[in-house]
C-alpha cells in the first residue's frame, strides 16, 4: 500500500512538472504576460491622397502673346478693354467705303463671354464685319462679334466695313461701340468707345 501511494505521488508530481514545462514553453512563444489588445500600439496610417483636380488650361489664344498662361488665386478676373483705333479714310465722302478698326485687349486674367456691339449711325450702311477671333454677324446696322473667352494679354482686332450713304448731320456723327463680358475684374469704364466721324460734303457736278 505504501509503495502504491509513493508511485501515485511520483505520478502526480511528474504530471505537475510536465504541465509547468508546457506552460513555460508557451510563455516563451507567446510572451511572459498576456497582452491586452487595447494596449497594442497601432502604427500611424498615411493620409489618403487628395483627389486629382483638373488644371485650368488656357487653351488656344487669339494671339501669339506669351502672357496667355495665367497664374494666381483668381484666374477669371480679366479686364477686357475696347478701343476704336481708326477709320480709313479719315474723311470720307458720300459713296465711299470706310474701314472702322476696333481692338479688344484683355489684362489681369481670364475673361469669359466677351462680346462687342458696333452701333453704326444711320448715314452708314453696314457691309461686313470680321474679327481675328470669335464669330461675327450683322443685325441691321449693328455689327456683333462674339469673341468668347480671352486670357491675359490677348488682343483681338475687329474690322467693320460700311458705305457712306448720305451726308451726316451734326447730331449723328458719333460712332459708338460697347463691350460686355462675364468677368469679376471687368471695369465698365473701358467697355465703351466712340469716334466722331466727319463726312465731307458731296461733290456736285459742275454745270456746263
Amino acid at each position: 500500500m505504501k509503495k502504491f501511494g509513493f508511485r501515485l505521488v511520483l505520478t502526480v508530481g511528474g504530471l505537475v512538472t510536465l504541465l509547468f514545462l508546457q506552460a513555460f514553453n508557451l510563455s516563451l512563444v507567446y510572451g511572459h504576460e498576456p497582452v491586452n489588445p487595447a494596449q497594442v500600439p497601432v502604427p500611424p496610417r498615411d493620409p489618403l491622397p487628395a483627389p486629382p483636380r483638373d488644371p485650368v488650361s488656357p487653351g488656344t489664344s487669339p494671339t501669339a502673346s506669351p502672357g496667355s498662361s495665367v497664374s494666381g488665386p483668381d484666374r477669371r478676373s480679366g479686364d477686357p478693354a475696347l478701343a476704336i483705333k481708326k477709320v480709313m479714310p479719315a474723311k470720307p465722302r458720300v459713296g465711299d467705303i470706310i474701314d472702322l478698326t476696333l481692338s479688344v485687349t484683355n489684362t489681369g486674367g481670364r475673361a469669359d463671354a466677351v462680346e462687342v456691339f458696333s452701333f453704326l449711325p444711320s448715314f452708314l450702311e453696314l457691309l461686313n464685319v470680321t474679327s481675328s477671333w470669335g464669330s461675327s454677324e450683322k443685325a441691321g446696322n449693328i455689327a456683333i462679334v462674339d469673341i468668347g473667352p480671352l486670357f491675359d494679354k490677348d488682343v483681338v482686332e475687329i474690322h467693320v466695313l460700311a458705305r457712306v450713304s448720305r451726308t451726316a448731320q451734326p447730331a449723328e456723327n458719333l460712332y459708338k461701340a460697347s463691350l460686355f463680358s462675364k468677368s469679376s475684374g471687368d471695369h465698365l469704364g473701358n467697355n465703351n468707345s466712340s469716334l466722331w466721324l466727319e463726312v465731307l460734303p458731296e461733290i456736285l457736278p459742275t454745270p456746263e
